[in-house]
């Protein structure tokens, strides 16, 4: 795609380095707002950009949010995709597995001022909340093939100190998705209430979105971790 790296960093991933990354870019992307986009990551917006931007500007927000929606494969399967085919049609399903499984932060932000602090992750930015009655679909295609190394990865190295963390969350919702595979037969369960998935697209944000996103949103507490996570 003509796209090349403006930076890279090399060695263990530590907690901090992504943030750090990501503060190096908008530092030298300058004034303005800052779209935040993981690699595994695509926003649909409630609509164009430039008028959500607009009414986040009327509104005095500072930061416009969105909540993750993790796509998976039809079977739950951790599988590879053809580009051909389209992601829509290799990962069909959409449906809350990072805050119901993982019991991690669904909240994201997904455009921020300059001069607005935005913490790891990108789920909060402290100071400002965004407007829960605007929140942006975060289709999150991470579960796919070679995540579960890459997971094992994690929790072998953050369990050694290998990868610095600053809490005990990213050990444990490693291991509880290794768990959840595990107890699966190495697939997501797609039939599990829980999650609530059902078929959605990259072309129109799914029905009923906005009341769903802010009454999870609003709803969202951290995890309470006690001496035997």
């Amino acid at each position: 795609m003509g796209i090349v790296p403006a930076h890279t960093s090399t060695g263990p991933w530590h907690e901090h380095t992504n943030g750090e990354l990501r503060d190096a870019l908008r530092h030298r992307a300058g004034p303005g707002w800052h779209l935040l986009a993981d690699a595994d990551e695509f926003h649909q917006y409630p609509g164009p950009l430039r008028q959500v931007i607009l009414r986040a500007e009327e509104t005095g927000h500072r930061v416009v949010g969105g909540l993750m929606l993790d796509r998976v494969t039809a079977s739950g399967r951790l599988s590879g995709w053809q580009p051909e085919g389209g992601l829509d049609l290799a990962y069909p399903l959409g449906g809350h597995l990072t805050h119901r499984l993982l019991q991690a932060d669904p909240r994201k932000i997904v455009l921020a001022r300059h001069d607005v602090t935005v913490a790891s992750g990108n789920h909060r930015s402290p100071g400002h909340r965004p407007d829960p009655d605007r929140l942006c679909a975060v289709h999150h295609f991470k579960w796919r093939e070679g995540v579960r190394q890459d997971i094992e990865r994690r929790a072998a190295h953050s369990a050694d100190g290998t990868w610095q963390t600053t809490s005990p969350a990213r050990l444990a919702e490693a291991r509880r998705l290794l768990a959840h595979l595990g107890k699966h037969g190495g697939a997501i369960d797609t039939s599990d209430p829980r999650f609530a998935f059902r078929r959605v697209s990259l072309a129109r944000l799914p029905a009923n979105w906005l009341a769903e996103a802010r009454g999870i949103v609003t709803a969202w507490r951290p995890y309470a971790y006690s001496g035997e996570d």
